[in-house]
């Protein structure tokens, strides 16, 4: 399984910074000019009626190469100085971009080409090389190139990924180098690490399997299919973070623009860098609550996670504004699979208004945000856990009787 992690790097001689600047500027150029090449080229292709399966014998006999090699020929002519490596993987993502812009309406005009305003490089993972020394974790790359990997605070456990890269457990697949464009005076420039990590081998039970709850009061809200286990993840996190939106908010009401451009510079940075905070933290948050979900399975020897496919919901409503749910179902989705535990999700539709001990269904078994009382045999429960209950079983059987009536109010 292949995941991504950003790592801050640092060039161990500062004279290759103006080396990255260099092929960072190159490598958008190249994929620029290879975006209109392939365009080009697919006009001619559809103009001279070629079939998809005759593609690269028209292009060996008109061209001499493929056609990808033909654009890589054409480009080497006017980059001859730059790595050929790194001119072929340049080609090689455009060209998967290019397709996919294909299907997606570009001849027809339903979307424009494709152009490149920041540009990335790409890394091969062959001509890397990680290791540690005395006081650093190397990052070796082509040119003689060096860099410090800078770990920071470390939320995301990026060093424990490192350290088991050079220990052979994980291996480097292809990666990129970017730049920060937030500031230009002191740019950061990142390594995105693609890591392949294999599939571990869990002696999970097949019968077992939890629900999670995802809300307000509780990020996360586990409970398990069979016995009484149950995790509440994630408490009071949600407090911080109306907190940081109070604060963000506050200083938009405030904005007054400045007549000088330098005052108006200030408060547009104070009301960005409020806004990446309040990102990082609930992007970081959620690395921990689904760390603590996938735990909490792993304990009880689960084999299936069930959540709420919140698909349908208006992303203008409470729950998904102030929480990125869909940004957690999908670290939690990974990192599930990286267990061999399946993530099934299943209709949201009366998970909390249904009783877990009967299966009664009635919108007045939900009290408060907190109480789940049953209206029909008087079970008490913690609501969200109720709801999670209702989800470790494989959701809410509604009655043919409810259904009916949702029929007819249709």
């Amino acid at each position: 399984m292949i995941v991504t992690r950003k790592i801050q790097i640092a060039c161990l001689d500062k004279e290759h910074y103006k080396t990255l600047e260099e092929m960072l500027r190159t490598c958008r150029l190249i994929a620029n000019k290879a975006q209109t090449l392939f365009y080009v080229y697919w006009q001619e292709i559809m103009d001279q009626n070629v079939k998809s399966k005759d593609v690269t014998a028209y292009f060996k006999e008109k061209y001499g190469y493929s056609y990808q090699q033909t654009i890589y020929h054409n480009l080497r002519k006017q980059f001859p100085d730059f790595p050929s490596r790194l001119t072929d993987d340049v080609i090689s993502q455009g060209n998967k971009t290019f397709k996919a812009d294909l299907k997606n309406g570009l001849l027809k005009g339903e979307r424009s080409l494709r152009t490149y305003r920041n540009g990335i490089i790409p890394v091969r993972s062959q001509t890397s090389k990680i290791e540690q020394t005395e006081d650093d974790y190397v990052f070796s790359w082509i040119k003689h190139i060096k860099f410090a990997l800078v770990f920071g605070r470390d939320r995301s456990d990026n060093k424990s990924i490192v350290e088991r890269i050079i220990k052979g457990e994980y291996k480097m697949s292809d990666s990129k180098i970017i730049r920060d464009w937030r500031n230009n005076k002191k740019p950061k420039w990142f390594l995105l690490l693609c890591v392949d990590i294999p599939e571990r081998e869990n002696a999970l039970d097949e019968n077992i399997a939890i629900g999670v709850d995802l809300g307000i009061a509780a990020p996360a809200v586990c409970a398990l299919n069979q016995g009484k286990a149950r995790a509440f993840i994630g408490d009071m996190i949600l407090l911080k973070r109306f907190a940081m939106q109070k604060q963000h908010r506050t200083r938009q009401r405030n904005f007054i623009p400045a007549n000088g451009k330098h005052g108006r510079q200030k408060v547009d940075k104070a009301i960005y860098k409020m806004g990446d905070k309040e990102r990082r933290f609930v992007h970081s948050f959620n690395h921990k609550i689904t760390r603590e979900i996938i735990k909490f399975a792993l304990k009880h020897r689960a084999s299936k996670i069930y959540t709420e496919d919140l698909s349908g919901y208006d992303s203008n409503q409470t729950i998904l504004r102030n929480w990125s749910f869909y940004e957690l179902q999908s670290m939690l989705e990974y990192k599930a699979k990286q267990q061999k535990i399946k993530l099934i999700k299943i209709p949201a539709k009366y998970t909390s208004r249904a009783c877990s001990a009967c299966g009664h269904i009635d919108k007045e078994n939900r009290k408060t945000q907190s109480k789940f009382k049953c209206t029909s045999c008087d079970f008490e429960a913690n609501a969200d856990y109720n709801a999670a209950l209702n989800i470790a079983r494989g959701g809410v059987k509604i009655p043919k009787d409810l259904l009916t009536s949702e029929e007819s109010d249709e």
